[in-house]
This record gives C-alpha cells, sequence and structure tokens, in this order.
C-alpha cells in the first residue's frame, strides 16, 4: 500500500487488510475506513465531510440513513477513535 491514494477509490463492501484498510457492519450498513476516508454505502467522504453531512443528504442516498447515523453514531466515532487505520503518508 505504499504511496497509496484511497481519496477516489471505491471501499463499497471492502474487508480490508486490518491495517490501513478496516472494515465493519452496524446494523443495516457496511463501513470501509482508512486514516483519513470513510466509506458508508456508495459513498466516499473524508472524515470531517462524513460528521457534516445533513440529514437531507443522507435521506437522499437511504431514506433509512439519517436514523441509522443518528443511532450508531457514537459507536462509530468510538471505533474509529480506539482502532485507527493505519496512515499510508509518508510511506
Amino acid at each position: 500500500m505504499s504511496g497509496s491514494i484511497l481519496k477516489d477509490n471505491i471501499l463499497r463492501e471492502t474487508i480490508g487488510n486490518k491495517k490501513e484498510v478496516k472494515s465493519f457492519q452496524l446494523d443495516l450498513y457496511s463501513v470501509a475506513y482508512t486514516w483519513d476516508r470513510i466509506q458508508f454505502r456508495c459513498q466516499n467522504y473524508s472524515l470531517d465531510e462524513w460528521e457534516g453531512l445533513s440529514d437531507d443528504f443522507l435521506n437522499n442516498i437511504d431514506v433509512e440513513a439519517p436514523e441509522w447515523r443518528v443511532k450508531w453514531k457514537e459507536l462509530l466515532v468510538r471505533i474509529l477513535e480506539f482502532s485507527p487505520a493505519k496512515s499510508t503518508e509518508g510511506i
């Protein structure tokens, strides 16, 4: 993964290598993430972008997405905090 740029890659349904790319399933949706990106449904965002998405925007992705985020956001943030993906910067 040396020098990999994952910003524009699709990570949907990715399992990952458990180092630079990690994933988990929370209820309805799979989530894949890297040190600076998160893949939710068919969308790939920076972590800051994901936290700032409006309910209206999420509703356009899937009508159950806003409720899912409310239900799981705290746990998802904790997972990212306690099990961060390894950065590929500077490798």
